[in-house]
């Protein structure tokens, strides 16, 4: 997730006074869209944040 989210931080700090402009919301929305890929690869993180209703919402596996 580091990798997903250290790029971003990194550019989202060089933005003047702290306004982000579309295209940094962009970034956003992309790294925030790549996060939940990554997550669902892995059940078993998504398992340790998500409670077993929200486990069925989304049909993981359960164990």
């Amino acid at each position: 997730m580091r990798a997903i989210y250290s790029p971003l931080a990194e550019y989202l700090v060089t933005q003047p006074d702290g306004v982000a402009n579309k295209e940094a919301l962009e970034k956003v929305k992309s790294a925030t869209e790549a996060y939940w890929v990554q997550l669902w690869k892995q059940p078993e993180i998504a398992a340790e944040v998500l409670d077993s209703r929200q486990i069925d919402t989304f049909s993981l596996r359960k164990d």
